[in-house]
């Protein structure tokens, strides 16, 4: 038998490669524990001391027959036993081959660890022994190999010919690909799926060399704002990642990294003029990011924890809190406009995709700047025959159906309806650790329901823009505001805006944060991946539209100028809640 233990961080993902010689006729039988002791369950701020697993064979023997084996949850003291069954797995070579995943859903602290153990026999009945006189790391007479995987090895692991493709790095241009991660989320394990299947992209079909990264720098840290975040950011890859073999740049975020990217960008843009320069932005692309902030789509508890400074500084920018102290400017509000709007005028591609239903994190109208063809997606929703009502609900006109009667005469007659789902702390963290299980992994559902470039002149025309003055912004209501901060992100630009309808909890499956979790989600990475890295379509805007570029200015030379303060000037840290009582429980994680 082989036994295997380990301790995973936050973060952090063993991934075990069981190779079964041919000859076994029966299934291979595995079982993980979390050993971590029950007791611990309790002390939900220091962990949660939970598991993630699911196993699948390298090769399908039959991709459609497969069912996949995972488990959302494994609790302390919780086991989950699975068979690797041969006539799942291709043989190859005289051998079949399996994945396993073990995956750390540790969410609050960077200090503990979840302890799980690893069982693999030919005969189920050898789990009943209750100890084992020493750890036995080894293969079973040959037949079964297990070789292990930390999130350092995977990438290497998961390329095809990783050798070759080294020793021909120098002779291919690179495209830096950064990917950021969300509120109470990490790179290494919540976008994992991403970066797998971008490096799973056949070299033949490229003529540049995709270089997969992401920063790590903010795990744990995701309430302190958008602006120390994207300082943070912006600093790992122009001091840290650059090189001058590095030709070209995209950005993918999911929910806050894409906010927290924006102004990444920005701050690149103006303190290191010199970068986009050397570096062409090819890809902005955002999954379920809330560009015109949520404060208008939460429950009143929730509200009241963003205004008491729960999530901390990011809470409240995410609720147009005034950040800028000097003009009272919103973060949201300054984000939408320079030097983040001549930034991204100079990608070739902006994409966003914006979950219909099932999101009750990110509404539809902040997610996709609001302006929709609102009557082609209902048209389109019509192909869906369970989610169309919902669907229609949300695609009413924004502020004029908030306003009327018929939304509250709506909400009587419909009490349940998912229309703008209200959302608390609680929920937002469940979710994560406790998603809701996928109906079908293989559903047929239609997911892309909309997908169309949206040019300025698409918009219609409105009283509250452009705003003749600062006073005349600051007298605007949240509505107004809304729509002002909408047609800046518009402005001189192009997005292509991509609507999908998800089952179960959208906002954690559009990045596929667990691969059969959140298995909903691969059509809308699938489409990603397609029409931004092997068949792209570049998206121009007219000339006339275009702004002309602010001259980049040195580090030293930066002072003077206020025009840009709110980007450059460094803020105190300010953490919320969380934050501070996981701090408090430190050093008692650090004794466990």
């Amino acid at each position: 038998m082989i036994h295997v233990r380990g301790a995973l961080a936050i973060g952090e993902t063993s991934r075990f490669l069981i190779e079964v010689n041919s000859n076994i006729d029966g299934p291979v039988f595995v079982r993980l524990r979390n050993r971590t002791k029950a007791t611990r369950r309790a002390t939900y701020l220091l962990g949660p001391f939970v598991l993630y697993c699911d196993s699948r064979p390298v090769i399908p023997a039959n991709q459609n027959e497969y069912v996949p084996q995972f488990k959302a949850n494994i609790e302390p003291q919780g086991k989950f036993t699975f068979q690797l069954k041969p006539e799942d797995a291709r043989d190859v070579g005289g051998k079949r081959c399996w994945i396993i995943d073990v995956v750390s859903e540790v969410l609050f602290n960077q200090i503990t660890k979840v302890d799980y153990e690893l069982l693999i026999s030919l005969d189920i009945n050898n789990f009943k022994k209750s100890k084992y006189q020493q750890d036995i790391y080894e293969s079973i007479e040959g037949d079964v190999v297990a070789k292990q995987y930390s999130n350092h090895d995977i990438q290497e692991f998961i390329e095809v010919g990783a050798k070759i493709k080294k020793s021909q790095t120098k002779e291919r241009n690179q495209h830096l690909v950064i990917v950021t991660h969300g509120m109470i989320s990490n790179v290494s394990n919540d976008m994992m799926y991403i970066m797998e299947q971008l490096r799973a992209i056949d070299r033949d079909d490229l003529d540049e060399e995709l270089i997969l990264d992401g920063y790590t720098g903010n795990v744990c840290r995701t309430e302190l704002g958008i602006k120390n975040l994207g300082i943070r950011l912006a600093n790992y890859i122009v001091k840290e990642r650059y090189n001058t073999n590095i030709k070209k740049i995209s950005f993918i975020g999911h929910s806050l990294g894409g906010l927290v990217q924006t102004f990444a960008i920005a701050y690149i843009y103006i303190l290191h003029g010199w970068f986009f320069d050397a570096v062409k932005p090819v890809n902005f692309i955002s999954l379920a990011t809330p560009f015109l902030g949520l404060y208008s789509h939460i429950g009143n508890y929730t509200k009241r924890l963003l205004s008491s400074g729960a999530l901390g500084q990011t809470g409240e920018d995410l609720r147009y809190h005034s950040h800028n102290k000097l003009k009272n400017f919103s973060i949201l509000y300054l984000l939408s406009g320079d030097p983040a709007h001549s930034i991204l005028q100079k990608f070739e591609r902006r994409t966003l995709y914006a979950n219909a239903i099932n999101d009750g994190i990110v509404p539809l109208a902040s997610s996709a700047l609001l302006y929709l063809d609102y009557s082609k997606i209902l048209k389109d929703s019509k192909l869906l025959k369970k989610e169309t009502d919902d669907i229609r609900s949300i695609v009413m006109t924004w502020k004029e159906f908030q306003d009327s009667e018929d939304f509250k005469v709506y909400k009587k007659v419909n009490p349940k309806s998912k229309i703008f789902r209200r959302v608390s702390l609680t929920n937002t963290v469940g979710n994560l650790v406790l998603p809701e299980p996928p109906k079908n992994i293989t559903s047929d559902m239609k997911v892309l329901i909309h997908d169309q470039v949206y040019q300025y002149n698409d918009i219609p025309d409105s009283e509250y823009f452009p705003p003749d003055g600062i006073d005349e912004i600051m007298a605007m209501d949240r509505h107004q505001l809304q729509e002002c901060m909408a047609r800046r992100w518009h402005a001189g630009k192009s997005w292509r805006k991509v609507i999908v309808c998800l089952e179960g909890d959208a906002h954690n499956s559009i990045n596929v944060r667990r691969r059969y979790s959140n298995s909903c989600g691969w059509a809308v990475i699938s489409h990603m991946i397609l029409n931004h890295f092997i068949k792209p379509q570049k998206c121009d805007v007219p000339e006339a539209d275009i702004v002309s570029q602010p001259a980049s200015r040195d580090e030293a030379d930066m002072e003077p100028n206020k025009t840009y303060a709110w980007l450059l000037k460094e803020d105190k840290e300010k953490g919320g809640l969380i934050r501070r009582a996981t701090n408090a429980l430190n050093p008692i994680a650090r004794r466990l």
